[in-house]
């Protein structure tokens, strides 16, 4: 969904927005006090027509705020983590030790992980 002028922004469209200011300022398109002006307006912009106005005379060489994709979870670090309390408490439960030889099968598959991803690629 393209983004409408009157589309609120958030924090992270603003901190998109002051980063780019400061590309451009080290760039030299902008003076101490351009920037200190244009950073008080991101701060106090509400929609995204008002955030491209402070780029509006600024070449398109480093983009205003697009919206960020989510980060990906990894749960191979969850799994590794609850791996060792599951094995404990299964093998408390039954009476069989057994179950924890899950705890080094797990760490030897999560230390051959990385090795396995990069194969996969």
């Amino acid at each position: 969904m393209a983004d409408r002028p009157e589309t609120r922004i958030d924090a992270a469209d603003r901190a998109r927005a002051s980063a780019a200011l400061d590309t451009h300022y080290a760039a030299g398109r902008l003076s101490t006090a351009e920037l200190d002006e244009r950073r008080a307006a991101v701060t106090d912009a509400t929609s995204r027509a008002e955030l491209d106005a402070i780029f509006v005379d600024l070449p398109d060489t480093v983009a205003p705020p697009a919206p960020a994709a989510r980060p990906t979870r990894d749960w191979s670090l969850v799994v590794a983590i609850l791996l060792p309390i599951v094995a404990i408490v299964v093998a408390t439960t039954t009476g069989s030790w057994w179950w924890l030889l899950l705890i080094p099968a797990g760490g030897m598959f999560f230390a051959a992980l990385p090795t396995l991803r990069k194969r996969r690629r």
